[in-house]
């Protein structure tokens, strides 16, 4: 997907799902990184290098679940798991974590967009193992599909909240 997709589909999902617009514009930002790390803009494409390491799931999923376990563990939803980390841990902390974790949110969203209009690495982080070619790179279908998700969320979040 183009920048522009991911950006969209990510913020309004993420701000449907937890109602926090900033954390819906973090993950937005998030979002675009796996491309960004390999430095592609969609002007230089490069298809032998796209979607390696960088858009290896385990890089994002790990350090993620650790954010949101820390996260619950602060803020008290697991309730038979003690608190496993430091009491002298500040609210600064707190929202450090929330960040990284919405930040990393957004990179996972971006890989199961991707997984839609290609393979990417599963488990190893060289082979293109999951996903599957639904929607063509900045088709038509692509904006489109971006339109239809983003008026639909908009229409739940109206109907929801009034």
């Amino acid at each position: 997907m183009k920048w522009f997709s991911h950006k969209i589909i990510t913020g309004i999902t993420v701000y449907c799902i937890s109602g926090d617009p900033f954390g819906a514009a973090i993950s937005a930002l998030g979002s675009i990184v796996p491309d960004k790390i390999e430095g592609q803009d969609y002007k230089n494409f490069n298809r032998q290098t796209h979607r390696k390491i960088s858009h290896w799931f385990i890089l994002y999923a790990v350090p993620m679940l650790g954010f949101f376990l820390y996260i619950c563990c602060k803020k008290g939803k697991i309730p038979y798991l003690p608190n496993l980390y430091p009491s002298f841990l500040s609210n600064q902390a707190l929202l450090i974590s929330t960040v990284f974790f919405y930040f990393l949110l957004g990179c996972i969203f971006h890989l199961i967009e991707d997984s839609i209009t290609g393979k990417i690495p599963l488990l190893n982080p060289h082979k293109k193992e999951f996903g599957i070619r639904l929607i063509k790179v900045g088709s038509l279908l692509e904006y489109a599909t971006t339109g239809v998700i983003m008026v639909g969320f908009l229409l739940w979040l109206k109907l929801t909240y009034r």
